[in-house]
């Protein structure tokens, strides 16, 4: 049976597009639901003190979608055995300490399915609802790094407990599921994909797409260590040194501001060992001072704009599910120059994306294709149309959505 009532639940303070993705699957589960005849109600559980809900989530919550800030309270596995003892629930908890989900109401226990946007949880959710986990990568297994701050002895150990007890996972690209089922050792049964969507409604509003580029490329980041900034720095260095570069890079992102070394340290900075060896590296490579700009986090507008104003989009990440950057990209006509690994290759084949690539973890050719770049850049011609990317609309694909969901919950 469908379930008739999901809280999608954002267990991080996650913004940009973690927090896209997530307002789009609300979307999906409603939208898909009736398609089928099968109307859900919809919740958004987010973290309380976090965003403005009124003016952050006014669109779902005008398509009758209740958002509820949460927080989290420790709890021994005992008082999660007496909450599902009530419930006539029998579930092998193995953690010894599992995070108990409160809103001074019910705690969302009323409804039939819970879906967590995220499985990077510091404790497991506590089982106290049938749940599905959408997993959105498994970066640690390429950039061990990633898991900061380090429990010694325990690493991702809990964030692969919460996997393991939820009731399916779901993964948006082959490459992430088989990582579900060969590093996080669930059984291929329990691990479903669900289609990669795309949204370009921020991006209609801005529709120009610029025939005219300026000489910069566009570098979207956040301040962590799969990002591989301590190398792409590098490359950039060498790029505008020795290869005589002469497209500037823009760089954007949540806290991207952090790494640039003229901006005020705040003592108050997560990860902070990690932005003060990019700070420290950045300061020391001349080469930069001139030719790159930190521009921050951006508003939509300002984003589209220089999306439709760049010569190209840089993707030096490691790894991860891929970018939804590099779709955006080529829907505002801008081409994209990416690491090659196997999410992009997916990216590019599945929104027909023609995409040039390199080998992030070496400088000299990251700096080489940079340069190839700015000597024979990707023809804009060559990008899919408007058209055709918003066939991944998530209009487009919510019946398919709603399938893998009653199928994951069966």
């Amino acid at each position: 049976m469908a379930p008739r009532h999901i809280t999608v639940i954002l267990p991080a303070k996650y913004r940009g597009g973690s927090l896209r993705v997530t307002k789009n699957i609300v979307r999906m589960l409603l939208k898909g639901s009736q398609n089928y005849g099968e109307q859900c109600q919809v919740r958004l559980a987010v973290r309380a003190d976090t965003y403005d809900i009124g003016e952050e989530f006014r669109d779902l919550i005008d398509n009758g979608v209740e958002v509820r800030e949460i927080s989290f309270k420790e709890v021994p596995p005992e008082d999660v055995n007496n909450a599902n003892y009530f419930q006539g629930r029998n579930i092998d908890l193995q953690s010894r300490t599992y995070w108990l989900m409160e809103d001074g109401q019910n705690n969302c226990a009323d409804s039939g399915l819970w879906l967590v946007v995220s499985y990077s949880v510091e404790y497991p959710i506590a089982p106290i609802r049938p749940t599905l986990i959408f997993a959105t990568d498994f970066i640690q297994r390429y950039v061990p790094d990633i898991i900061w701050p380090p429990r010694p002895g325990e690493g991702d150990a809990e964030a692969l407990a919460f996997l393991r007890q939820s009731d399916g996972v779901l993964a948006t690209t082959p490459h992430t599921r088989l990582d579900a089922i060969s590093y996080a050792g669930l059984p291929a049964s329990k691990v479903y994909l669900a289609p990669m969507e795309f949204d370009p409604t921020f991006l209609d509003r801005y529709r120009s797409v610029s025939k005219v580029k300026e000489p910069y490329f566009l570098w979207p980041t956040n301040p962590n260590a799969h990002k591989n900034h301590a190398k792409a720095f590098q490359a950039l260095d060498l790029y505008y040194g020795k290869l005589k570069g002469k497209i500037k890079t823009k760089i954007v992102g949540v806290s991207s501001v952090r790494m640039d070394p003229s901006h005020r340290w705040q003592a108050k900075y997560e990860n902070k060992a990690y932005v003060k060896s990019v700070r420290e590296i950045v300061a020391g490579l001349d080469n930069l001072k001139s030719n790159v700009e930190f521009a921050g986090e951006v508003a939509d507008k300002e984003y589209a704009e220089l999306l439709a104003s760049a010569c190209f989009l840089w993707h030096p990440t490691l790894a991860d599910n891929g970018t939804f950057a590099a779709v955006e990209a080529a829907y505002m006509g801008c081409p994209t120059l990416s690491n090659d690994y196997p999410q992009m290759r997916y990216i590019s084949n599945r929104f027909e994306i023609p995409m040039q690539y390199f080998n992030a973890r070496s400088v000299k050719e990251m700096a080489s294709a940079l340069k190839q770049m700015e000597e024979t850049p990707i023809d804009v011609g060559l990008l899919p149309s408007r058209e055709t990317l918003s066939l991944h609309s998530w209009e487009a694909h919510a019946s398919e959505y709603w399938d893998v969901i009653v199928r994951a919950a069966a």
